[in-house]
């Protein structure tokens, strides 16, 4: 009796810490088979299809801070980051870089991309910056980038940005495209 008592009140501790009205990511594990397919989501808002034995998961993931996150491509070849400054002069920029083939692209708005390939043109992503799992996108300002198997794709509201990939850089829209190559 008493050891039930006890379960219990944990129980319901645990339950009123739990409950908190700030999410701080969007997290979704989904596993597939033929026959059936389980999903656990937790918010803000997460999305699963399953056909057949195929599943395809999107979620969104919170920023780190209201005006900067960084993150990597699950294969770590691509590191991006987004930035967002407010003000008298507003900017909002998405950077990312691949390591093979060195690589970067930096979109800015309202629609300019510079893209640039060597060792020069790379940076460093900081200790713990975290992995956005493909089919996850991250907003920040104007700012959407979004993890896929192809690449990276971080684009304005209009559609205008890039992809980056192995195979390149892959301007959207109609951004205006600088290119610099550098040797280091």
């Amino acid at each position: 009796m008493i050891l039930v008592g006890i379960v219990g009140t944990a129980a319901s501790i645990f339950s009123s810490c739990s409950s908190s009205s700030t999410p701080s990511a969007t997290s979704t594990t989904s596993t597939s088979s033929p026959v059936s397919s389980t999903t656990e989501t937790t918010s803000p808002t997460s999305v699963t299809t399953t056909t057949a034995a195929v599943t395809t998961t999107t979620g969104t993931l919170v920023p780190e801070t209201p005006t900067s996150t960084e993150f990597y491509s699950p294969s770590q070849n691509i590191s991006c980051e987004i930035d967002t400054q407010g003000g008298t002069n507003p900017q909002d920029l998405a950077y990312c870089d691949t390591l093979s083939p060195q690589q970067s692209a930096t979109l800015t708005a309202p629609s300019t991309l510079t893209s640039c390939t060597g060792d020069l043109c790379l940076a460093n992503a900081g200790v713990g910056t975290p992995t956005l799992p493909y089919g996850y996108s991250v907003t920040l300002g104007s700012i959407t980038c979004l993890s896929m198997t192809q690449g990276m794709k971080c684009t304005l509201p209009s559609g205008n940005g890039f992809l980056i990939a192995k195979a390149g850089v892959t301007p959207l829209g109609s951004v205006t495209v600088t290119h610099t190559t550098t040797n280091g």
